[in-house]
């Protein structure tokens, strides 16, 4: 009889550790949506990107999780064609692209309202530093079906902090709480930036590109040189504008997580 009630006693703490347990770590991932706001706006259109994000509760009984999130976000992408003398002489058109980023890394602080039910909304504080990047990349057309570069370079980086705060929701799919769909809607806030417009192919009489028209500093137009390996004749191409504004920018958030 003695056994018999160890052996209960000793189960029903297993179960109860086990229930203390569940739910404390969660990792999620999804689609980013990035609007732009204030100056900011006039340069950049809206990003698309991802984000990926891992959070904990250091105390199982209390509302608040803690992690880390990184994300990205493209903002502006543009190709041309050119013409690229290779070292043997020979001639072949390539595809010149130069594409903008911006790179967030950030703490995040989480406030569940409520967890009694399979929907739980949240207040979530993020905050660290981002990375605005514009690249110049050009495909080796030797190598058609291989992601190898002719040519890479970083053309612009400038780094400001940010926070944001968002309001969300996880929207379990059953009671065992394991998988969720996550989403939210969060405005973020930096520093001064300075960051790349790319202007392959567009239209240069468009008063977006005419920074006698800004009042927040004018653009810097930023050029990249060509050199024709067989004439060693260098080429300017206008590749985009610099500008200079406030980070700021409204962002929404889908993706699906599991919570262990």
């Amino acid at each position: 009889m003695k056994n018999l009630i160890i052996l209960i006693l000793f189960s029903y703490s297993l179960v109860s550790a086990q229930e203390v347990l569940t739910n404390t770590i969660e990792l999620a991932a999804g689609y980013k949506l990035g609007i732009p706001s204030g100056d900011m706006g006039v340069y950049i259109r809206q990003g698309h990107g991802f984000y990926f994000q891992g959070m904990f509760k250091p105390k199982p009984k209390l509302p608040l999780w803690i992690g880390a999130n990184f994300d990205m976000l493209i903002y502006s992408s543009k190709t041309t064609r050119q013409e690229y003398v290779f070292p043997d002489n020979s001639v072949s058109n390539v595809d010149v692209n130069v594409s903008s980023s911006i790179y967030s890394y950030q703490m995040a602080f989480k406030y569940v309202f409520t967890d009694k039910n399979l929907i739980e909304p949240y207040a979530m504080l993020r905050m660290g530093g981002t990375t605005f990047s514009t690249d110049l990349y050009i495909e080796d057309p030797r190598y058609p079906d291989e992601c190898v570069a002719l040519e890479q370079e970083h053309l612009h980086k400038s780094r400001t902090f940010n926070i944001t705060p968002a309001l969300g929701s996880r929207v379990f799919f059953n009671k065992s709480k394991f998988l969720f769909l996550d989403f939210s809607v969060g405005y973020t806030l930096g520093g001064d930036v300075t960051f790349m417009v790319p202007t392959l192919g567009e239209d240069m009489s468009n008063p977006v590109y005419n920074h006698s028209n800004h009042s927040n500093g004018e653009a810097q137009p930023y050029l990249v040189d060509f050199i024709n390996r067989r004439t060693q004749v260098v080429h300017k191409h206008h590749v985009g504008n610099i500008y200079k504004s406030t980070f700021q920018m409204i962002q929404a958030r889908i993706g699906i997580g599991i919570s262990i």
